[in-house]
């Protein structure tokens, strides 16, 4: 249906929902949505259509095919459309934790978002949060916060840089326990040289005294309770030496 609504639109651009679920950032939308030019005339019955002043071609990349508005310009069109929540779920979509994603959808925003612009006030909350990084930059890290704070466990602190290594950043670290917390999302089982990158980080952790435990989705999903044992015994261990 979205094929057919781009041949039937000449110049048109898959963008808004449209773009965000062939980006694989959002589930299929009811209606096709469609950005064309200001002097394209009509629109087939059943398609969302948003006109444009602007050449749209900086704004576009194309994706098995068909042209869409890129990942950094729609998660930012979509802050008009959607809740705070489900806003938050998109950038966690397309971010998928990495902090270069979100420093690129922060080099977009002034682009694509202004003064008196819908879902602007919106894009520059959730890009504050994350970008200033007190916030968790994934739906596992939050989801790892939630079953933290529902224990008697103290938070630990998140995206801790471990002086050994300057180039890189743990998820989560109880610092004085000398305790480091990794999460490992799909990506990571997915990459085997991610994998092997990440031993070789552990092992290195444990030569400078530090214990490194490693919690997947699943674990914190399905055995929250678990997860905070395995913590507070790591913890205890730590703190005592036996």
């Amino acid at each position: 249906m979205l094929w057919a609504a781009h041949l039937a639109l000449p110049n048109s651009v898959a963008s808004h929902r449209s773009a965000a679920w062939w980006l694989d950032f959002a589930d299929e939308p009811t209606s096709p949505e469609l950005s064309i030019p200001m002097t394209t005339n009509g629109a087939p019955i059943g398609v969302i259509v948003h006109r444009r002043r602007l050449d749209l071609g900086p704004w576009t990349i194309k994706v098995d095919g068909l042209r869409v508005t890129r990942p950094e310009v729609t998660v930012l069109e979509m802050a008009s459309q959607l809740t705070d929540d489900a806003f938050t779920a998109l950038v966690d979509r397309y971010a998928a934790g990495s902090r270069r994603r979100l420093d690129k959808l922060s080099e977009w925003f002034d682009e694509v978002c202004g003064q008196g612009r819908p879902g602007t006030a919106r894009a520059r909350r959730e890009l504050e949060r994350r970008v200033a990084g007190d916030y968790a930059s994934s739906r596992l890290e939050r989801l790892f916060l939630q079953v933290i704070d529902a224990s008697a466990l103290p938070r630990p602190t998140l995206q801790w840089t471990p002086p050994w290594n300057r180039g890189v950043r743990v998820d989560a670290a109880y610092v004085e326990a000398r305790l480091i917390i990794e999460l490992d999302g799909h990506a990571f089982h997915a990459n085997p040289t991610a994998f092997e990158a990440d031993r070789r980080r552990d092992q290195v952790a444990t030569t400078h005294g530090w214990t490194t435990l490693r919690f997947t989705w699943a674990h914190l999903r399905d055995e929250p309770d678990r997860v905070v044992d395995v913590i507070a015994a790591a913890l205890a261990i730590r703190r005592t030496g036996r």
